[in-house]
């Protein structure tokens, strides 16, 4: 409801090598914790739960400095398509006919700029803090970001630089990246789409592009 992230949901934490974590959400079956932008890529840090006074176990969590997932729709949407707004009218990519409550649908053309959103890429400039809503001026931005548009078996993709790579603000850990579909790029119901963050590549996810965007 309101930010910074509390540390304390339903009389629950979750403790990062002892320290409180910011939360999403808890519920009896799952707990969303931000981790630290302050852990040292490479260690093992711990997780424990505290519920009211009683301490959980404590397990080993691995960390990296990097892991850009980009992320798609599930349940009613099928085909991995990746959470994509096209900013010309603030449609979802999506092939003619998905159907999406409270949304347009249609696909991408080339020379439409998108918002694509992910997670995992890493620190930003300025630095960001765990639990904080990033801010809009200045922007805490990503550098060496490139997007990749299609490849496959018989063709390679299509690299672009975007405009803009970084977290959504007035968002907590969540990024955007802001690109431009290339002119020359393949199009199709379900056209591969990727990133590569500072050489760390992400998943693939999916997007619809057609020749005049219908």
């Amino acid at each position: 409801a309101s930010t910074p992230l509390a540390t304390t949901l339903g009389g629950t934490q979750v403790l990062v090598n002892g320290v409180p974590a910011p939360l999403y959400f808890v519920s009896p079956g799952q707990i969303n914790f931000q981790a630290p932008y302050g852990l040292a890529s490479g260690q093992i840090a711990t997780v424990q739960v505290m519920s009211g006074s009683q301490p959980g176990n404590i397990r080993s969590m691995g960390v990296t400095t990097l892991a850009p997932r980009l992320l798609f729709f599930v349940s009613f949407i099928q085909g991995g398509y990746g959470v994509i707004v096209n900013n010309t009218d603030g449609s979802l990519t999506l092939p003619t006919g998905t159907n999406v409550p409270g949304f347009p649908t249609h696909p991408a053309k080339p020379g439409d700029v998108l918002t694509v959103y992910g997670i995992g890429l890493g620190q930003t400039s300025p630095a960001a803090t765990e639990g904080l809503a990033a801010t809009s001026s200045p922007l805490e931005s990503v550098s060496n970001v490139k997007a990749n548009f299609g490849g496959g078996f018989s063709s390679s993709p299509i690299s672009a630089t975007p405009a803009f790579a970084g977290l959504t603000p007035t968002a907590v850990g969540l990024y955007q990246v802001n690109v431009t579909v290339p002119a020359l790029v393949s199009v199709g119901a379900g056209v591969p789409f990727s990133l590569n963050v500072n050489g760390q590549q992400s998943n693939t996810v999916y997007i619809a592009i057609s020749a005049n965007g219908k």
